[in-house]
């Protein structure tokens, strides 16, 4: 008998520890969603974006926020001076690896709006840094 209450409560324990992970992901993954919703609201409304360009940008836009927030994950322990520096000079990459095929869905019209919508977010950016 007591053989198979512990049997049980390794069970349950085995099924919290399996299924953690799946309901700590949900609300992390909506709001992953919703910050890329958010964020092609924003690109819709400063480009004047189609339906075509909107449907091709979203997948592009919703890598390149993944990849960055992979990498302010992998650097949010390292406060240091260089650290920062380096969580920076990572997330340009990110950045300079996607701004081509964003540039290529959009009208000279559009990239140069585009332009200035990625210097107000370094502009934010340095501000919230506190640069």
């Amino acid at each position: 008998m007591e053989v198979t209450g512990v049997m049980l409560r390794s069970s349950k324990l085995l099924v919290v520890c399996l299924l953690a992970p799946l309901l700590l992901a949900a609300p992390q993954s909506e709001e992953r969603a919703a910050q890329v919703k958010e964020r092609m609201a924003e690109l819709q409304a400063r480009l004047k974006l189609t339906p075509d360009q909107t449907d091709k940008l979203r997948p592009i836009v919703r890598n390149e926020m993944e990849e960055l927030k992979a990498v302010r994950d992998k650097f949010a322990s390292d406060t240091s001076r260089r650290g920062k520096r380096r969580m920076v000079r990572e997330m340009q990459g990110v950045r300079k690896k996607y701004e081509p095929q964003i540039s290529a869905l959009l009208t000279p019209e559009q990239q140069s709006e585009w332009k200035k919508v990625r210097e107000e977010r370094q502009q934010q950016m340095k501000q919230k840094r506190g640069l």
